[in-house]
């Protein structure tokens, strides 16, 4: 049902959203779509190929190597894959840290956890006081494993 009604909000709400997107966006135009509108997200990126809801009640809404997720009919966050090609901000899947901070700088937090799958992480976060909103990069054996943007509250 909250498929149906996504497709429904977002056709109703943007004249060029049922028109899929001419090229795949570039990696700066995903993360600055975190907190814009559902509307504008299908008018730049399309139909996506899948829909699915998260734990979190959000819509989950993904084009093969990235993905979004959506409450309200705001972007809440992105994800990229492990198949998308090319770089991430100068950085890509399977960098090691010292990498990544030469290619983003040190101005990161540097965040230790337990997943939701009881194993341990680490990642490492770059604040975007201007998009309000957080670049996420996770490590699994020193090296990136999971790239994530998400809105700060």
């Amino acid at each position: 049902m909250l498929t149906a009604l996504l497709i429904i909000a977002a056709q109703a709400n943007a004249d060029d959203a049922a028109v899929p997107a001419k090229q795949r966006p570039t990696d700066d135009a995903i993360i600055k779509l975190c907190g814009d509108s559902l509307a504008n997200m299908f008018a730049k990126c399309g139909l996506p190929h899948e829909i699915t809801v998260n734990g979190d009640n959000a819509a989950v809404l993904i084009y093969g190597p990235f993905a979004f997720t959506v409450k309200n009919k705001l972007v809440t966050g992105s994800f990229f894959f492990d198949d998308w090609k090319g770089t991430i901000k100068g950085v890509k899947y399977g960098d090691t840290k010292t990498v990544v901070v030469n290619v983003l700088g040190s101005g990161f937090r540097d965040v230790k956890g337990t997943g939701s799958d009881g194993k341990p992480f680490e990642s490492y976060a770059w604040d975007d006081k201007n998009q309000k909103a957080t670049f996420w990069l996770y490590f699994t054996d020193d090296k990136v494993s999971n790239v994530q943007i998400t809105l700060d509250n």
